[in-house]
C-alpha cells in the first residue's frame, strides 16, 4: 500500500529538519569557539595589573561577555524550540512509518531514529556548553569584582600619593626611574644638612638635649599659664553671674519692701480710725449717761404725755403698764444679748493676742506669715466693728429706755440696772480699746523687724477678699477655724464690708455679718462706727409695739 502522494512528503521533510540541525550545529561550534576566546580573554584579564588602562579593558571585556551571554540565552532558547519543532514534526514521520509496511519505509525508519539520536546528542552537548557557560559567567563576575576592588584602591593610592609628593608633582614622573625627583624624606634630610652647614659656616652653636629641655619646660609653663587664665576667666564670669543675680534679689528686696512699708502705713491709718471711732463712742456714751442720769434725777413732770408720744397708747390704763413692762423685758433681753456678744468679741481679741504673741520675730515664714498677719489684721477690723455696731445698738437701748424711764416715772429701781448694765458696758469696751492698742503696737513692732530682713519674701494676696485663701502655714487654718468657733454667733462672710464714715474701710472686699437682733421699732445703725443711729419715727415705732 503506498503513501498518497502530497505537495510534502516525509522524507523531504526529515531532509529539511536534518539541514536544519546541521545549521544549528554549525552555530553551536561557533558559540564554542567565541565561549574559548571569551576564557582565554578572562584567563588574561586576572594577569593584568592594577592601572587605569587594565581596568578599563577588564570593564569594557566584563561587557562584552555579558552581551554574549544574553546571545548564548537566546540561541539556547532558540534551540530548545527548534528541538520541540523537531520532535513535533517527526511524529508523524514515526506514525507513517509504523503504519507502511514497505521497504522503502525502513530506511527512512532509520533515518528519522538516527535524526532523533542526533538530536538528543545535541541536546545533551548543548547542555554541557551551557553548564561550561554559567561557570565562564561566574568566574568573569569574581574578576569583574576583583577589577572594581583593584580600581578603587588604585585610587586610594593614587590620592595618598598626590598628597605625599604634592599636588603639582605629576604621578609619571615620580613613578619614572631614572630621573631627580627626590621624595619629601629626603629633600628634609638634604634641608638639615644644609642648615647644619650654614651654623657651622656662621659660627652659631649648635642645640644641645639641655636647649630642648629648656624649650620644652617653657611650652608646658605657657600652657598651665594658659589653662590658669581659662579657669579665672570661668571663675571671673560665674561672679558676675552671681554679682547680678544678687543685684536683682535685692531689687526685689526692695520693691517688696516698698510694698510692706505702704501696706504697714494704711493698717496703722486703718488702726487710728478705728481708734478714733472708740474714742467718739465713748465721749458719746458719757454724754449718754449724762442725759439719763438727769432724766433719772428730774422726774416724771411730763411723763404722761412723753409716754403717750412714746407707746402710742396712754400706758395710764392697765393695757399700756403691760406693754410698756413687756417692752422694758424685752430691751433688757436685747441688753444681755449685747453682752453675750461683746463677750464673745473678748475672746476672738484674746486669741488673736495669743496668735501675734506665738508668731517668730523672724520674717523666715516667707508669704506665710505675711498672710497670717493679714489675715488677724482683717480679723481685728471685723471685730472692731461688730463692737461699733453693738454700740450703736446699745445706744440706741439707752434712748429707748430713756423714753420709758421719762413716760414712767416709777421704774427708778429697773433705771438704775439698766446704768450698771451701761457701766459695764462702758468697762467692757475701755478693755477692748485696750487691747486694740496693744495689738496695734505688737504689730508695728513685727513689721518693723520684717523691714530688718534682707531676704523678705513676697507676701501672698487673695483675688477678691483680702484674705490668703489655702496658703501660709498649717497655724493658718486653726487659726481660721477657732475664730469660726468662738463667732459663731454672727457668721462672716467676704462680700464687701461696711465702710468707715471716713472712707477708712478695708481695700479689697472686708467682711458682712449677720443683723443681730434688734428691739422692735429700732433701725440698724448707719456705718460701722460712726457713732450715729438712724432716725426713727416715734409713731411708726409706736405703732409696731402698740400692734405687739
Amino acid at each position: 500500500m503506498e503513501s498518497p502522494a502530497g505537495p510534502e512528503t516525509p522524507t523531504e521533510q526529515l531532509r529539511a529538519l536534518q539541514r536544519e540541525r546541521d545549521a544549528l550545529h554549525k552555530e553551536l561550534a561557533s558559540r564554542d569557539r567565541e565561549i574559548a576566546a571569551l576564557r582565554e580573554i578572562a584567563e588574561a584579564a586576572g594577569q593584568l595589573q592594577s592601572s587605569d588602562a587594565q581596568a578599563a579593558k577588564v570593564i569594557e571585556l566584563s561587557r562584552k561577555a555579558r552581551a554574549l551571554n544574553l546571545m548564548l540565552e537566546k540561541e539556547r532558547q532558540r534551540v530548545a524550540q527548534l528541538q520541540q519543532a523537531l520532535s513535533e514534526a517527526t511524529a508523524p514521520v514515526r506514525a507513517a512509518i509504523g503504519a507502511d509496511a514497505g521497504g522503502g519505509h525502513a530506511a527512512a525508519r532509520s533515518a528519522v531514529e538516527a535524526a532523533a539520536e542526533a538530536a538528543e546528542a545535541a541536546a545533551k552537548e548543548a547542555a554541557v556548553w551551557r553548564e561550561r557557560a554559567q561557570q565562564q559567567t561566574n568566574k568573569l563576575s569574581q574578576l569583574e569584582q576583583k577589577a572594581f576592588v583593584l580600581e578603587g584602591e588604585n585610587k586610594k593610592l593614587a590620592r595618598a600619593l598626590a598628597r605625599e609628593v604634592g599636588e603639582d608633582v605629576p604621578l609619571a614622573k615620580v613613578l619614572e626611574e631614572g630621573t631627580d625627583w627626590k621624595g619629601r624624606r629626603e629633600a628634609i634630610i638634604a634641608l638639615k644638612d644644609t642648615i647644619r652647614k650654614l651654623r657651622e659656616e656662621r659660627g652659631e652653636p649648635t642645640l644641645t638635649r639641655h636647649d630642648e629641655a629648656h624649650r620644652n619646660a617653657i611650652g608646658r609653663a605657657a600652657k598651665e599659664r594658659a589653662a590658669e587664665t581659662e579657669r579665672l576667666a570661668g571663675e571671673l564670669a560665674e561672679a558676675r553671674a552671681a554679682a547680678e543675680a544678687a543685684r536683682r534679689q535685692y531689687c526685689g528686696a526692695s520693691s517688696r519692701r516698698k510694698v510692706l512699708e505702704e501696706e504697714l502705713a494704711a493698717l496703722k491709718e486703718k488702726m487710728a480710725v478705728v481708734l478714733r471711732k472708740t474714742k467718739n463712742d465713748d465721749r458719746l456714751i458719757t454724754a449718754l449717761r449724762a442725759e439719763l442720769a438727769a432724766a433719772v434725777s428730774g422726774g416724771g413732770g411730763g411723763g404722761h404725755a412723753l409716754r403717750t408720744s412714746v407707746t402710742g397708747v396712754d400706758v395710764a390704763g392697765g393695757v399700756g403698764q403691760e406693754l410698756a413692762w413687756t417692752e422694758v423685758a424685752q430691751l433688757r433681753q436685747q441688753v444681755v444679748e449685747q453682752e453675750e456678744q461683746l463677750e464673745q468679741s473678748a475672746k476672738v481679741i484674746r486669741y488673736l493676742q495669743g496668735q501675734l504673741q506665738q508668731q517668730p520675730s523672724a520674717a523666715g515664714d516667707g508669704g506665710g506669715a505675711g498672710a497670717r498677719e493679714q489675715l488677724l489684721t482683717e480679723q481685728l477690723e471685723a471685730t472692731q466693728d461688730e463692737c461699733d455696731e453693738l454700740r450703736g445698738q446699745v445706744r440706741a437701748l439707752q434712748d429707748d429706755l430713756e423714753q420709758l424711764q421719762s413716760a414712767r416715772p416709777g421704774t427708778s429701781g429697773m433705771s438704775a440696772e439698766l446704768r450698771r448694765q451701761v457701766q459695764s458696758l462702758q468697762e467692757e469696751n475701755d478693755r477692748l480699746r485696750g487691747s486694740l492698742m496693744a495689738m496695734q503696737q505688737q504689730q508695728q513692732q513685727q513689721q518693723q523687724q520684717q523691714q530688718q530682713q534682707q531676704g523678705l519674701q513676697p507676701r501672698r494676696r487673695s483675688g477678691s477678699g483680702g484674705r490668703a485663701a489655702g496658703g501660709g502655714s498649717p497655724s493658718m487654718g486653726a487659726a481660721r477655724s477657732a475664730a469660726a468657733d468662738v463667732l459663731a454667733v454672727h457668721p462672716w462672710e467676704g462680700a464687701g464690708g461696711d465702710e468707715c464714715d471716713d472712707g477708712g474701710g478695708d481695700d479689697g472686699g472686708g467682711m458682712q455679718r449677720a443683723e443681730p437682733p434688734r428691739a422692735p421699732g429700732v433701725a440698724p445703725s448707719q456705718g460701722a462706727g460712726s457713732g450715729r443711729r438712724a432716725d426713727r419715727p416715734a409713731a411708726g415705732g409706736s405703732a409696731g409695739r402698740a400692734e405687739r
